[in-house]
């Protein structure tokens, strides 16, 4: 069986005209060299590899999503868009993508377009083929990732070095973990939120260098993604960036009331440290859920006092970590001001001009808080161990839901 470029490169020869194929998203597959005329959606789908939202919604006004037979897509000059021709490619009534001829002069004879209708059907069986595999080789990556970031040692015991290297990753990489989450939507909507997490994710690793990588989907629009590398200067800054690319593809293609959430676990020595980055990542995802200040994408290393206070059972530690005192302080602030106020100096280590300015409050104001806040909770703001264990329990208290997130 021929390739899909072979495919299409003799379709071109034949009609002496360029071809190109989209998957189902109008994402371009492959084309053929071009030597008549393009417009500008040919070239930047070749540039990017991808297609304008208003282009899709444009070709799809057509029905080329449910056609069987080929499609004229008239010319839209706003679009700078030449007149082309869709056959939609299909194996077993299932859509795997769409075969273009650009067509301006409407010059295809119905012999050309039925060639090209055949070819569309090889191309077809090319691409279920690929599906197939794809689909193989990522339950495998599925699997494997999964095993190396387990609690359970049986299951990471019986990875071999053979299976990491067959992805170009060694034992002696360094390795960070990812996850990513959509909150919010349906409950009919998550395979679909699955699937473009898991593109988005293969997507933007295509443009990551001097990093390997495995990918594994849960159900519910969760992934995670395993990073290893070789050392080199700053990596958290690169899988950041990448997190925050991935966050932007995947919010785009979502419905209204939904969310993504990236959480990145810090950098460990060795891919033997992946259960550990998982497990810091997870807990990221906690905090950020419970704390909503924090950025959508969020690493370990953000989380400050969170890091400790997020590894206790939160009944335990809400008994001896938020003080009577605070408490009574969460009771006479009906409107959180003090309460704010508060964690706000504390935030900014007892700077009176920081705070005042955070709080765009005059500092005599802040002065009168501050002795209120005194008054209530039977501490002294001069004292180390008072603020710390004020700090401490706000803290908590905003982890565990108690209290509404900070303003700003």
């Amino acid at each position: 069986m021929r390739d899909l470029q072979g495919i299409i490169d003799g379709l071109a020869d034949r009609l002496h005209r360029a071809v190109a194929v989209d998957d189902p998203h109008i994402r371009l597959l492959a084309h053929t060299a071009h030597h008549e005329q393009v417009d500008a959606h040919r070239v930047h789908s070749i540039m990017t590899l991808s297609t304008s939202a208003e282009i899709a919604a444009y070709v799809h006004r057509f029905g080329i999503k449910s056609a069987n037979v080929p499609v004229r897509i008239p010319k839209d000059d706003g679009l700078e868009m030449l007149a082309r021709v869709c056959l939609p490619i299909r194996t077993q009534g299932v859509l795997q993508g769409y075969l273009w001829l650009i067509d301006d002069d409407e010059s295809l004879t119905d012999e050309q377009l039925q060639d090209a209708q055949d070819t569309a059907s090889e191309a077809g069986e090319v691409l279920f083929r690929n599906h197939l595999l794809d689909d193989l080789r990522r339950a495998k990556e599925r699997e494997l990732l999964l095993d190396m970031v387990s609690s359970e040692s049986h299951l990471r015991g019986h990875i071999t070095e053979e299976m990491l290297s067959a992805h170009g990753i060694r034992p002696q990489m360094s390795c960070i973990v990812l996850v990513v989450k959509v909150v919010g939507g349906a409950s009919r909507d998550a395979t679909a939120a699955s699937l473009l997490v898991e593109s988005s994710l293969r997507k933007a690793i295509r443009n990551l260098p001097r990093v390997h990588s495995l990918v594994a989907t849960r159900e519910g629009g969760v992934a995670y993604a395993l990073f290893a590398f070789e050392p080199f200067e700053n990596p958290l800054a690169r899988i950041r960036t990448f997190g925050t690319d991935v966050r932007s593809e995947v919010a785009a293609g979502l419905p209204p009331g939904t969310d993504v959430r990236v959480g990145i676990g810090p950098t460990q020595a060795e891919v033997a440290g992946a259960p550990l980055s998982l497990r810091r990542a997870m807990s990221v995802m906690d905090v950020v859920q419970a704390v909503p200040e924090f950025d959508s994408v969020t690493s370990w290393d953000d989380l400050g006092v969170y890091q400790v206070l997020n590894q206790f059972p939160p009944d335990e530690l809400a008994e001896v970590a938020i003080p009577p005192g605070l408490r009574a302080l969460f009771a006479a602030s009906a409107d959180q001001w003090l309460v704010d106020t508060l964690d706000a100096y504390l935030d900014a280590a007892g700077n009176v001009q920081e705070t005042s300015k955070r709080l765009q409050i005059h500092r005599a104001t802040l002065y009168y808080r501050l002795s209120r806040i005194e008054e209530i909770t039977g501490s002294s703001l001069g004292d180390g161990r008072d603020r710390l264990a004020l700090h401490l329990g706000i803290k908590l208290a905003r982890l565990l839901g108690e209290l509404p997130s900070a303003p700003g």
